[in-house]
């Protein structure tokens, strides 16, 4: 398990199940995904962008958050 924040005096548990992370073609997100993809977890990006972080973790989705289809 993931604890962010731990040891900070708080933080969120993520369990065991692949992580999503809406715009992770940009410059904060890429960071967050090459993290989370060293930890041997499984990522799903949704971005209009295709990302840059080419792994067989990493799971690409071409969509815009505010698009309700």
């Amino acid at each position: 398990m993931l604890c962010a924040g731990c040891g900070r005096g708080g933080g969120v548990v993520i369990g065991s199940g692949v992580i999503l992370v809406t715009g992770g073609s940009g410059f904060l997100g890429q960071a967050l995904v090459r993290r989370l993809v060293a930890m041997g977890r499984g990522v799903r990006v949704l971005d209009l962008a295709p990302s840059a972080v080419a792994s067989a973790h990493v799971e690409w989705v071409a969509a815009d958050i505010c698009d309700a289809h």
